[in-house]
Parts: C-alpha cells; structure tokens; sequence
C-alpha cells in the first residue's frame, strides 16, 4: 500500500512540475506544491533514486518566490540541505557547491548550515582536493567545540588508545547495545566531520 502511494505522489507531481510555476499564481498554493515536491524527493531517495530526488527538490525550489529564505525558511532549507545531498550523490560536485554557497549566504545559523558543509568537505575529498577538505574539517570542528589543534606527542595519543580500550574490554555487545543514543546534534555533527577528517587524513597521508 505503502509503494502504491508513493508511486502515486511520483506521477502527481511530475504532472504538476510539467506545468511548472508560472501558472500557479497563489503563494499558499506555490509553497504547498514545494512541500510535496520535498516529500517526493526525500521517498525517492528512500529507494535510492538520487536523480529523481534532485529533480524533485529543484523543482520544488522553482515553486518558491524569491524571498523564499524569508517567508519560508524551514521548507527553504530542507529543499537545499536534501538537494545538496542527492547532488553528492550523484557526483555533480559543482551543484553541492552552488547549493552550499546560497545556504552559506542565506542561512540564519551555524548549525543550519553544518548540512551543506558536510558535503562540500566530502565532495573536496572526492576531488582529491584533500588539503581544503581537511582545513574546512578542522575549522568546522572548531566551531562545533573540538579543537584539534592542541599538540600531543605519540606517547600520550598510544595512552589514551589504551585507556579507551581498556574502558570496553569488559564491556559485552549487549552493553554497548543499551547506551543511551547520542541526541546532541552538535556532538552528532562532530563525530560525522571527525569521521570524514579521518578518512581524508588516510587518503593524503597513508
């Protein structure tokens, strides 16, 4: 029932985008088929269909005027933030970054923005532009907390590798299972960027 629905929300809107915004004059109307435009794309994405998704959010993008940021921020910047994604996705790294640039401008916070910047450093190391990639990590870590520029020595990394180690030794897979889940959207936002910086440090120096 579930796929008969969506198959349904897919060919509606594709009738609706061939019309396109010109011929719905209502704003209300405009914003409402942006919004289904967003749905759309975020099931097409669900079964992974990166290309359909896009399309869907530009044309919902389309739909609004052009104070969107203004008047409708919160549907503005789900349509960005997911177009960027599937743009990533797909490998068109100059969309991410076009897309990035207008949230960067246009955005009313940092953690509004954390999103596109984690595509932009994802498709910078992509592009084996792995020095950027890794100065935009640092500085977004910064931001979100986690300074990385204080010097340690090796000795003192190889201690707290033990120390953590030795901290779930005696925890069992069940333990681990039960931890309460990270909610802190800063500190999830950290650990996706650590987790990119480490990848990219592998890369420029394995």
């Amino acid at each position: 029932q579930s796929g008969r629905t969506d198959e349904l929300l897919f060919t509606a809107m594709d009738q609706i985008n061939l019309g396109g915004p010109t011929f719905i004059m209502d704003p209300e109307q405009r914003a409402l088929i942006a919004g289904l435009n967003l749905q759309a794309g975020k099931k097409a994405m669900d079964v992974s269909d990166f290309l359909s998704a896009s399309s869907f959010f530009d044309y919902g993008m389309s739909f609004l005027k052009e104070d969107l940021w203004r008047t409708r921020y919160d549907l503005t910047l789900a349509l960005f933030d997911n177009a960027a994604r599937c743009s990533y996705a797909i490998g068109d790294h100059e969309k991410v970054k076009a897309l990035s640039e207008q949230v960067l401008t246009s955005a009313g916070s940092f953690s509004d923005k954390l999103n596109v910047m984690y595509y932009t450093v994802s498709a910078l190391c992509d592009a084996s532009l792995l020095d950027k990639a890794i100065q935009k990590s640092v500085w977004v870590l910064s931001m979100l907390g986690e300074d990385l520029h204080q010097a340690t020595s090796r000795e003192n990394t190889l201690v707290l590798i033990e120390e953590t180690r030795a901290t779930l030794r005696d925890q069992g897979d069940d333990d681990l299972l039960h931890y309460k889940q990270m909610t802190d959207s800063s500190k999830i936002m950290a650990m996706k960027f650590l987790s990119r910086l480490v990848i990219t440090l592998v890369m420029a120096r394995p």
